[in-house]
């Protein structure tokens, strides 16, 4: 019915011109970690100003645990000159913080699933090296493809040696009316 719309954004950010409503529920997935500090800052403000007060916010995103060290996070430079130019995998603390100094919003409630998502990247880069010929027929070169395989395959061994998790996140208001 009329009571549920779904929407994608265009752009990295919801401009409050294109963007004007509140609403209830928003869903955000896998956007955080590709973005820098400041960028981080205003999708966290943009999504606070459009959900209702009361509303909940669902996160996906995917996260630096304590074992990701500075070695391990440059071999994701590779992803950061090729793929995405700002990744930043927040830690869990930072998460919070992002929404507990930057919005109006906390977060209530996280699930990890870095066990789930980690058979999904193995699945991923199985399936697509077992279409590379149909992949090279629709256009995609050798080093692409060998790209494509590459950051699968290297994401799905930060998650294998526990250097990086998943989480599911509920977010909502900081300051809940009570119920009258």
């Amino acid at each position: 019915d009329s009571s549920v719309q779904v929407r994608l954004l265009e752009s990295l950010f919801p401009n409050p011109r294109t963007w004007p409503s509140h609403y209830d529920v928003i869903t955000s997935v896998e956007k955080l970690e590709v973005m820098d500090t400041q960028a981080q800052r205003v999708y966290a403000q943009s999504l606070n100003r459009m959900l209702v007060h009361g509303g909940f916010l669902a996160v996906q995103t995917v996260v630096a645990t304590d074992k990701l060290s500075v070695t391990l996070d440059r071999c994701a430079d590779v992803l950061r000159a090729y793929i995405w130019p700002a990744l930043n995998y927040l830690t869990i603390e930072q998460l919070h913080r992002l929404f507990d100094v930057n919005t109006d919003l906390r977060i209530i409630a996280q699930t990890h699933m870095g066990s789930h998502y980690v058979e999904g990247l193995a699945m991923q880069r199985e399936t697509f090296e077992a279409q590379s010929r149909e992949a090279a027929a629709n256009g995609y070169d050798r080093v692409y493809r060998n790209l494509w395989v590459f950051q699968l395959a290297l994401r799905e061994a930060l998650f294998r040696v526990g250097a990086l998790d998943a989480l599911q996140l509920v977010v909502t208001s900081r300051y809940r009316r009570a119920w009258g």
